[in-house]
């Protein structure tokens, strides 16, 4: 699948799960829920580096290895790898910070 269709697809998920704040919540919940803010601004930095290791550590003032035992446990409680979640865990990211400006979303 190409880059515009993957794009295409998650724009298509966030409107449609932004549509429903009870499915929106339980979706935050897999995909962002229960690592602990650490793990959980690693992954946002991640996604926002280009899945680069190096660079999420740079943005975050960390070491590279901080960021990868932190992406693992996230693959770990994902139960795959990160790129297969990529692009669920870019749609979560860009609906928490709808929902936080909302107001809906602790």
């Amino acid at each position: 699948m190409n880059q515009r269709a993957v794009r295409f697809a998650d724009e298509a998920a966030l409107i449609a799960v932004a549509r429903d704040a009870e499915l929106a919540r339980a979706y935050m919940r897999r995909y962002l829920g229960g690592w602990g803010d650490s793990s959980r601004d690693t992954v946002i930095a991640y996604l926002a580096s280009g899945q680069n290791a190096v660079a999420a550590a740079h943005r975050l003032g960390c070491g590279r290895r901080t960021v990868e035992r932190r992406l693992a446990a996230v693959e770990r409680a994902l139960g795959g790898a990160l790129r297969e979640h990529a692009g669920a865990l870019d749609v979560a990211v860009r609906l928490e910070r709808v929902a936080r400006t909302e107001g809906w979303w602790p």
